[in-house]
């Protein structure tokens, strides 16, 4: 495996953890970190995690099946279903996961979230990977 590609995924993992952190800390009520089985910094690794592999496994499935997405637009509009059947997935799961999310609307504003911070991501560590 590239090392580019592993930062990328190491850099997009702490962001995702961090974004779960600060969306629980500012949206109380709604988003919820932890439960009596596992912290809120765990959670949010946890969570981190799979939101992290949500987009490198669509991406590979695409290939399999050489699809190739070459607009944006639709790239970014699969990424939000994806992301917003994942947290969903997750959050159905909370006993386990420890991530809590009180409402279809805040799973969307998460998924496009997740979705907006992998775009960037991708954009700028391939960036900075690619001046060194």
């Amino acid at each position: 495996m590239d090392q580019s590609k592993i930062v990328k995924f190491l850099s997009l993992w702490v962001i995702n953890s961090v974004l779960l952190l600060l969306c629980s800390a500012i949206l109380k009520s709604g988003i919820v970190l932890g439960n009596d089985k596992v912290n809120g910094s765990l959670a949010a690794v946890f969570s981190g995690l799979f939101l992290t592999l949500t987009p490198f496994i669509a991406h590979l499935i695409l290939e399999k099946y050489k699809y190739k997405i070459r607009d944006l637009r639709i790239e970014s509009v699969f990424l939000i279903a994806v992301n917003s059947i994942v947290i969903w997935v997750i959050k159905r799961f909370a006993l386990t996961t420890g991530l809590g999310v009180s409402n279809i609307l805040l799973v969307g504003f998460l998924a496009v979230l997740a979705t907006f911070t992998y775009m960037m991501a991708n954009r700028y560590v391939g960036d900075l990977l690619n001046k060194k």
